[in-house]
């Protein structure tokens, strides 16, 4: 959520940031979500730079934030009840214009190019609607799954694929005008882990999901409400062509540099602490040189793009958002999102997706705000 990268750091463990906003909600915490009071309206390198491709010795792996279709930055300008329901109308009004059902082709065809055994995905929203607003029931009709409009996409596209862990993060809920009147509007942020389902036992199995809220959260008051942006991380161990790794998948929090180095931390003494190899992939909010890309390489991770490509900044983040992602030239600038590998893997290939002109959908639109990342991994000979 790129919009929080805006607002000002606090120096406590839990951030709590003044905003001049108005968010009208409910916050998933621990499976279930609180109303807020209604309104109308996250050493040593692990392994080879690179390697010769063996596909029966290697596992390959894709990350991708696939974008939730605002940044809620009209609401989040709100300075009345007012302002908020006026901004609710303009950013759901984006997420129709930023069309994931488009979108969502032009990413299962990326995932259909490159054929990853594992996908961690971010942003994957929940949008849920009712008409006429009820401000003291969240919404129920769903508008837009994003996984089940990519899973769809993927199943047309002749791909074979399924979510083996999907974890709620945040939960929070608006009002807004529509042609018939005011109409409730619900994002339930959540991350996903895909597997492919084309593969023999021999290939590929997939155990131990476990998935954990973050201790160190950051909050931000609206109106006089303490919101929680609640995050957490999700994992699977992965048995691929023989080698079982733990594959890890995170959105580290975008608003405070100190809540998400103690998210770092927390993956690092989580679900980290395995004697299998690990790989991390996920939208980390964080720049190399920053604490929590330190604390993993301190920790043994690989940055295994920069292993690969020393010279190349990696751009991942972000297109034209707030507004909407129809720039026809990239404006990718950053890099937030990783592969992050340790435990003798060598990277035999990594290269980004979704990060030039021709990959956007025939009316114009990037397959997301960020650029993905597919990574090779070959397993060492012992």
């Amino acid at each position: 959520m790129n919009w929080l990268l805006k607002f000002p750091i606090s120096a406590r463990a839990r951030a709590i940031v003044m905003c001049q906003c108005v968010v009208r909600g409910a916050l998933l915490k621990r499976f279930g979500f609180f109303l807020i009071a209604p309104l109308l309206a996250v050493s040593v390198l692990s392994g080879s730079a690179s390697a010769e491709p063996n596909h029966k010795r290697s596992a390959t792996v894709m990350t991708y934030n696939i974008y939730q279709g605002t940044e809620l930055e009209h609401v989040l300008a709100a300075t009345d009840l007012s302002s908020f329901v006026a901004g609710v109308t303009i950013d759901y009004a984006n997420v129709i214009a930023t069309s994931f059902p488009e979108r969502a082709q032009a990413i299962a065809a990326e995932i259909a190019q490159n054929q990853p055994d594992l996908v961690a995905l971010q942003e994957v929203a929940l949008w849920r609607t009712q008409v006429p607003s009820n401000p003291f029931l969240p919404a129920t009709d769903i508008a837009y799954d994003f996984l089940d409009i990519l899973l769809n996409a993927l199943n047309a596209a002749g791909q074979h694929y399924r979510a083996v862990i999907v974890r709620n993060n945040f939960d929070t809920q608006g009002t807004g005008f529509s042609p018939v009147g005011l109409f409730n509007v619900r994002l339930t942020d959540r991350t996903a882990i895909l597997a492919r389902t084309d593969l023999s036992d021999a290939d590929q199995q997939i155990s131990n999901p476990q998935q954990h809220d973050f201790l160190a959260n950051a909050e931000f008051n609206l109106l006089g409400n303490n919101i929680l942006i609640l995050g957490g991380w999700s994992s699977v161990d992965a048995k691929i062509r023989g080698k079982t790794f733990r594959f890890i998948t995170s959105h580290l929090d975008p608003l405070s540099p100190l809540v998400r180095t103690a998210q770092a931390y927390e993956l690092l003494q989580g679900p980290a602490v395995t004697p299998l190899p690990v790989v991390m992939a996920g939208d980390f909010n964080t720049v190399p040189g920053e604490p929590p890309y330190l604390a993993f390489l301190a920790a043994g991770f690989q940055d295994t793009w920069a292993a690969v490509h020393p010279l190349d900044d990696g751009y991942t983040c972000c297109q034209v958002p707030p507004d909407s992602i129809v720039n026809p030239v990239s404006a990718l600038s950053t890099r937030v999102d990783y592969v992050f590998a340790r435990g003798g893997f060598a990277i035999s290939d990594e290269h980004l997706i979704g990060n030039t002109p021709a990959e956007r959908t025939t009316s114009g639109l990037w397959p997301t705000d960020h650029a993905g990342i597919v990574a090779t991994l070959q397993y060492p000979d012992k």
